[in-house]
């Protein structure tokens, strides 16, 4: 018997969601312990179309209603053995019921364990049109990468649900999803940028979702290639040559200062989005800073790719008077305070 599990094939191959059994030669002996496997596997229940699958009639299927093996719990879907359903159980019959489809939105984020929900209503996304009682079902046909399985039951990714859940929710709302995200090892900014990507400009929510991870032009930055930018605006501006990624010690932890010039006691980060955008890292980084100040006397400095790329002479204004107060000549002029380049 073939056990393995895949989507439906309008979503492609990739991700595994549907067993794909065909078995017409079982046994009658042998096809209620199939099913019972099959329902092991899918939280208690079945879908009539599985059952047809294994090779299992209509009628026999009537008849197992009938004896109490079978209990209908939406059309076409059925708890093997008992009526005791989970919320898990629910879950997966809804998108048994509905052919294609997958948990969204808030109901997503709860089976992802990214964000609870205490609405009742499953919220799914399918490829035509369907209604069922307490489902609202999204039509679209999404990209396979924009699906995945969790807990057995086909979902939208975090990326895709992060996006999703941008016009759903206020800024703190969003905010901690992606803060549980991130802290639960889930968080892909490239993967939320992707899926933002394909749901397309028109997409709601894009400017929330923009202003929470302060994406700015940092999207497709590398680490390396923002540091590298930097090092160049330092030596175009024959500043000294700042230690590179200097190893410190700070509260027992082991750190790495991206740009440090020890006499001057003075660090800078360049933070890419891909690493700094959420706000769990942005908090991580803001004590690092902290501790920077309070243990060795080290003032922080942090700028984005934007600032280093699309607006150079802000870095300049912000450095030059520091380098020209420590004896070293760099640009200079009247200087404003700056907005982005927070000094700790």
């Amino acid at each position: 018997m073939r056990n393995d599990l895949q989507i439906p094939s309008h979503y492609g191959t990739e991700l595994a969601g549907r067993p794909e059994v065909f078995e017409p030669e079982l046994s009658a002996a042998e096809r209620w312990p199939a099913v019972a496997r099959l329902a092991s596997r899918q939280h208690g229940v079945v879908g009539l179309e599985q059952l047809r699958r294994l090779g299992i009639a209509g009628s026999t299927v009537r008849t197992w209603v009938e004896r109490g093996r079978l209990f209908r719990v939406r059309r076409g879907v059925y708890a093997v053995g008992h009526t005791a359903l989970t919320r898990e159980s629910r879950r997966i019959a809804a998108t048994l019921s509905v052919p294609g489809s997958a948990l969204r939105c808030r109901t997503a984020a709860s089976a992802l364990g990214i964000r609870p929900t205490a609405i009742s209503r499953i919220e799914l996304v399918a490829p035509r049109r369907a209604s069922g009682p307490g489902l609202a079902v999204r039509v679209s046909v999404l990209d396979p990468a924009d699906l995945t399985l969790a807990d057995a039951i086909p979902c939208t990714s975090v990326g895709r649900t992060i996006v999703d859940l941008a016009p759903e929710l206020d800024d703190r709302g969003l905010e901690r999803t992606v803060d549980a995200a991130d802290k639960a090892g889930l968080f892909d900014l490239g993967e939320v940028r992707s899926a933002s990507v394909r749901a397309g400009a028109r997409h709601r929510g894009r400017s929330r979702l923009n202003r929470v991870l302060a994406l700015g032009g940092a999207f497709d930055a590398t680490e390396s290639e923002l540091e590298d930018r930097f090092l160049a605006l330092v030596r175009t501006n024959a500043w000294p040559e700042p230690r590179l990624q200097h190893p410190i010690e700070l509260g027992g932890e082991r750190f790495r200062l991206d740009f440090f010039w020890p006499d001057l006691k003075l660090c800078v980060e360049t933070d890419g989005a891909r690493d700094h955008a959420t706000p769990r890292a942005m908090r991580r980084d803001r004590r690092r800073d902290a501790l920077l100040k309070a243990e060795r006397g080290i003032d922080t400095l942090r700028f984005t790719w934007d600032q280093v790329t699309a607006r150079p002479r802000e870095v300049e204004r912000v450095l030059g008077p520091l380098l020209d107060r420590a004896g070293i000549h760099g640009p200079t002029g009247q200087i404003e305070p700056p907005s982005l380049g927070v000094l700790v």
